[in-house]
């Protein structure tokens, strides 16, 4: 049976990393055309690309502001209306119809809205988790959208916090963007080899320092809370 798979984290957090590996071990995500970004199609916030599907893109931003929110602003709850579930069912539908070793998707989003979409995707999709120090988070988003550390920190809280308890509830993997190089390749190497895709790649040609985005001005000594603090130790 082809693997699902529904790879997420914070923003910032090393998910495009994540999905772009597993694009290389023969998941399917979508055509280029159907990527917003994407090593030939570079952003300036990523230049490797952020290796999202439009269409979930799309839908995930639909779902938020149905429900009055944004990603930066997540409401309380989630729900989505039959209209929105069908197109949600008809794209995992058709990344399922292409895909050869596997198919999913890498959507940050998802966190906040996975209770109400996993019932439209396939009921073995398997959960692939990144996370990252929450300061990194913080001063990449600082750097990006000029978003305080105070703003960024809470997102931090409530998107990790989301992550935690799908993995809790669902199963799958957690990964930490912090590790070494050595450690995080040979993790996704063996969820590779254990989800059966493509084990002969070399994901030392996919990795380097243009996927770090927290630069080397991160403020340590700014404080985190007893309730961030206690989430990190956990994941």
């Amino acid at each position: 049976m082809r693997p699902f798979i529904v790879m997420t984290g914070m923003h910032r957090s090393g998910t495009s990393f994540l999905c772009r590996a597993f694009n290389l071990a023969g998941v399917y995500i979508g055509s280029l055309n159907d990527l917003i970004t994407h090593d030939w199609k570079p952003h300036p916030s990523n230049k490797r690309g952020h290796w999202e599907n439009q269409k979930i893109l799309t839908l995930a931003n639909e779902c938020l502001r149905i429900n009055g929110g944004e990603w930066y602003d997540p409401p309380e709850e989630v729900s989505c209306p039959s209209e929105l579930t069908s197109r949600i069912k008809a794209v995992v539908d058709d990344l399922r119809k292409q895909a050869i070793l596997g198919a999913g998707f890498k959507e940050t989003r998802i966190l906040l809205m996975l209770d109400e979409w996993k019932s439209y995707l396939p009921k073995d999709f398997v959960l692939v988790g990144i996370f990252r120090h929450p300061l990194k988070v913080a001063e990449s988003l600082k750097i990006r959208s000029d978003f305080s550390y105070s703003k960024s920190l809470k997102l931090w809280q409530i998107y990790n916090s989301n992550l935690l308890k799908h993995i809790e509830t669902n199963g799958g993997f957690l990964i930490n963007f912090d590790d070494s190089k050595d450690v995080l390749l040979s993790q996704i190497s063996q969820i590779i080899k254990w989800l059966g895709l493509c084990p002969d790649i070399d994901l030392e040609k996919w990795y380097s320092k243009d996927l770090i985005k927290s630069g080397d001005s991160v403020n340590t000594d700014f404080p985190l809370s007893e309730e961030v603090r206690q989430l990190y130790h956990k994941l």
